[in-house]
Order: C-alpha cells, then sequence, then structure tokens
C-alpha cells in the first residue's frame, strides 16, 4: 500500500464529453493535488488525450502550429505538439520536487490516407503502427544522480507495465524483477502483440504501416 492514501476526485471528468476536454483542463488539478499533504508520497495519475481520433478535437485551436487546420495530417501533428507541451508544464510543475514522471500511450495508431478518418484504431492483424507507442521515465533535476537515466532502446510490451510500474514506485514483490532495470531485462524483447480478434501475431513480423504489405511494398488503394 502507498503511504499516502488520498484520493482526489473530480467529477466533471466521469463525463465523457467533458473529458474530451483538452489536457490543460487538469492542470490546475495537478496543482492542488501537490500542494495536499506535501509531506506524504504521492501517485498522480493524468489520463490526456493525446493524439486519439478525431485528433482535430484534441487540442485549442490556439495551440496550432500546423495547417490547415481542418487537414487530418496536420491536426494528429497538432495534437503531438499539444501533448509535448502539456508534458512541459508538468515537467515545470516538478522539476523543484523529488519526484519523476512515467508517460505512455495506451495503444498507436493507423493511417490510410484513402480513408475518411484517416488515423485509426488497428483491427484485426494490424500493422505495428497500431502498436508502436512511446513510453518514457522523466526524473527532476532534484533527484540528482541517484537514478538511472540511460535509454533502452528495444522492444518492451506494455502488458508488462504492471511490473514496471511496481518497481518505479517501489513496490517489490519476492516473485518479481525488484527494479526498473531489471524488469527491463527480464521482460524486454517479447514482441508478442494481440489483435481485435484476441489473435497473437510476432510485432516483428507485422508490416510496418497500415498500407503496405509484409514485405514493405504499397498495397492497392483502400486495401490494408
Amino acid at each position: 500500500m502507498l503511504p499516502s492514501e488520498t484520493m482526489i476526485w473530480q467529477p466533471e471528468f466521469t463525463d465523457k464529453t467533458l473529458s474530451r476536454k483538452p489536457g490543460a483542463v487538469q492542470l490546475p488539478h495537478l496543482s492542488q493535488a501537490l500542494q495536499q499533504n506535501t509531506q506524504q508520497k504521492k501517485l498522480i495519475v493524468l489520463h490526456l488525450n493525446g493524439s486519439h481520433e478525431p485528433a482535430c478535437s484534441a487540442y485549442p485551436q490556439s495551440s496550432a502550429v500546423f495547417q490547415p487546420q481542418d487537414d487530418q495530417d496536420a491536426c494528429y501533428d497538432n495534437s503531438i505538439h499539444y501533448t509535448d507541451s502539456l508534458l512541459g508544464q508538468v515537467f515545470e510543475l516538478l522539476k523543484d520536487r523529488r519526484a519523476s514522471v512515467m508517460y505512455f500511450a495506451d495503444h498507436g495508431l493507423e493511417r490510410d490516407p484513402t480513408k475518411k478518418n484517416v488515423y485509426f484504431h488497428g483491427g484485426r492483424e494490424a500493422s505495428q503502427q497500431a502498436y508502436h507507442v512511446p513510453m518514457f521515465i522523466w526524473y527532476s533535476p532534484v533527484l540528482g544522480d541517484g537514478v538511472d537515466r540511460t535509454t533502452e532502446n528495444n522492444i518492451f510490451s506494455t502488458a508488462y507495465n504492471n511490473y514496471l510500474i511496481n518497481a518505479w514506485m517501489g513496490v517489490t514483490k519476492p516473485e518479481q524483477p525488484q527494479t526498473l532495470e531489471e524488469v527491463i531485462a527480464h521482460y524486454k524483447g517479447d514482441s508478442r502483440v494481440v489483435d481485435a480478434n484476441h489473435d497473437v501475431f510476432d510485432y516483428v513480423m507485422l508490416r510496418k504501416e497500415f498500407t503496405e504489405d509484409k514485405q514493405g511494398n504499397p498495397t492497392p488503394e483502400g486495401q490494408g
């Protein structure tokens, strides 16, 4: 159990229409959570929309840097730019605290320019685009040199994130790897993925993009 048992519940985020608001609406609540029980350790979870379709509504239009704003590729790029800006604001709030941030996306998006909705969830026999997501751990400068800041460029399935999060928070179990390094070393390289039919595939063997075949050749228009 974590030392802190305090939960801040924001009822306005239980409505799906409100939860689609740009992520900046959560920052004041993050500040509030940081100011409460300042002597206790805390686990704070922020659920951001990221680049989830429709990406054109995932950020304030005033934050757009790519044009035209009704172009789905521009919207996708703008949503990434906005998420990057939000993370920068989170890091700014935490830079003077003994804090760290684990960031990851729950799924990727496939792209097919021939479809009405260019970006979409992966379905049956999806490409690597549906599974390839960013994940990193950021450490506040206050923590100094006492943390491992090395980069691991390897396949790591989010199916093992429960073990990774346990190690990150210092929650240990005898039968599990104890540190971040041990978790990554133990589980990295497992390239199994599951599609919408619950069929298991090897990520390495999947075509890289939706509009390619398994040999990397473009598929006929409209075929995935």
